[in-house]
């Protein structure tokens, strides 16, 4: 029992060492999951030879199955934002949906962006986009912010290279082709609700 309440204490503690981290005090992701780890290690009453090899086979394992996988997405992602081919990609498609569309227009765009770019950088990318559109088309900023955000969070959520899904495709050892198509079938819906949503449903608020 005393075990079992250890074992939660160090959850809670971890969790709330990873927000002071990223919210408070703006650590970098990798290291404030070491920290994190380290904290529920420490909680939990592991000693650090056993912490050491839990990290470093659970480390390993996951580099082992999605490495290659992070490292293909970091560097196309790199390559979108450099070279403008997101900007390029936002305007081809808004081109395809026309204005009185520009709101879906822009969240299919963050579908596509979020994959290989992660999604608070899309995100920057995207926003100067989204104003400029919401000025031209009359169309409210809140319905642009909401339809690009649910597109972003969408395949940042569940298709592969974005880490979350990678990393649970690497925990259950479940197929990664698979995972990347049902992810990219799942992430539509998931998109055109918050689009139908604010554009319609909410249009008179």
């Amino acid at each position: 029992m005393n075990t079992n309440l250890f074992v939660i204490a160090g959850l809670v503690l971890g969790v709330l060492v990873l927000v002071l981290c990223t919210v408070k005090f703006k650590i970098h992701p990798f290291f404030a999951l070491i920290a994190t780890t380290v904290t529920f290690a420490v909680v939990s009453g592991m000693n650090l030879s056993e912490m050491m090899d839990a990290f470093t086979s659970g480390m390993g394992g996951t580099m082992a199955d999605i490495g290659l996988v992070i490292a293909l997405g970091t560097v196309t992602g790199a390559l979108l934002e450099k070279s403008g081919a997101a900007e390029t990609m936002a305007k081809t498609i808004l081109k395809i949906t026309g204005e009185k569309h520009a709101a879906l227009g822009l969240a299919i765009t963050g579908y596509f962006v979020s994959i290989p770019v992660f999604c608070d950088s899309a995100f920057v990318l995207l926003s100067p986009i989204a104003k400029r559109i919401s000025k031209d088309t009359k169309i409210s900023m809140t319905t642009m912010a909401i339809a690009m955000c649910m597109g972003l969070h969408a395949t940042h959520m569940f298709v592969p290279p974005a880490p979350g899904p990678l990393a649970v495709a690497g925990i259950l050892n479940a197929d990664l082709g698979y995972t990347i198509l049902f992810g990219a079938l799942v992430s539509i819906p998931v998109m055109l609700a918050g689009y139908f949503d604010r554009r319609f449903l909410r249009a008179g608020q």
